[in-house]
């Protein structure tokens, strides 16, 4: 997945500002992003508004070629609603739907 297939997936969006939770529904069903946590944390500079951290973890046993991809987007807790959706979380209220077949596997 690139960034322009992102973007051109909700190009034609027109009810504006696309919810989050759709976007990230559209990168688990486009990637092998299955399991994305979303995850406040202290901001030591305020230059820092977000991260994405991208493993590999093991699903059976430590070394077995069998993992989960597990992608956490990392915010500042303190950022207004406006920069947290530039990082990609849900503004506050928000009811996020819980997915099914949790925890997300790779199909092979």
């Amino acid at each position: 997945m690139t960034y322009a297939a992102l973007v051109s997936a909700f190009a034609a969006e027109e009810d504006l500002p696309v919810p989050v939770q759709a976007v990230i529904d559209w990168i688990r069903a486009h990637t092998d992003h299955n399991t994305i946590n979303l995850r406040p944390v202290g901001r030591k500079r305020r230059a820092f508004r977000g991260a994405f951290v991208r493993r590999a973890v093991p699903i059976l046993r430590p070394y077995s070629a069998d993992y989960d991809i597990v992608t956490d987007v990392l915010f500042g807790e303190d950022l207004s609603d406006d920069w947290k959706r530039l990082v990609g979380v849900p503004p506050r209220g928000a009811v996020r739907r819980p997915r099914p077949n949790s925890p997300g596997r790779l199909s092979q």
